[in-house]
């Protein structure tokens, strides 16, 4: 089974919404852990891969996704050193307003840069699905059940 987002910035965009309203009016320790990771260490990443990379054929999968990861744990100490520097300091509404602005900037800059390539050439969020296990070996196991995982958690 093949799945295909032509634009998944949408997502990111709901997905931080209902992020941000748990943080605020919740006080469920399990539920932001399970949101905030992806939120930290998947989406700052990918967003800015997604806006250097806008093209189908610049990087493959498994590429952008380890950039993502890579990206992400560079960016999100930055962000904290920032605001380490700022009146406010380094807590939880300060890293979660920055990172959410972050985002949204990156999430623009993606559209903008996308939009301007043709549909055949502008990435597309795809991966498929397969539940022949026996096929692949162990690391590319390994990687869908990460990739699919951190997708859902998005």
């Amino acid at each position: 089974m093949k799945i295909r987002l032509k634009n998944e910035l949408p997502l990111v965009f709901i997905y931080s919404l209902i992020l941000v309203l748990i943080i605020a009016f919740t006080d469920l320790k399990l539920i932001r852990l399970v949101l905030g990771l992806p939120f930290v260490l998947l989406l700052p990443g990918y967003l800015l891969t997604a806006a250097i990379f806008p093209g189908r054929f610049d990087l493959e999968g498994l590429h952008r996704l380890g950039l993502s990861f890579g990206l992400s744990i560079i960016i999100v100490p930055l962000i904290g050193f920032a605001l380490n520097y700022m009146p406010w300091g380094i807590s939880l509404f300060p890293i979660l307003v920055s990172l959410i602005l972050f985002i949204m900037t990156m999430s623009s800059l993606t559209w903008y840069r996308r939009k301007r390539l043709s549909d055949k050439s502008s990435f597309t969020l795809s991966f498929n699905v397969n539940f022949q296990w026996s096929e692949h070996s162990k690391a590319r196991k390994v990687m869908q059940v990460v990739f699919i995982g951190a997708l859902l958690l998005m």
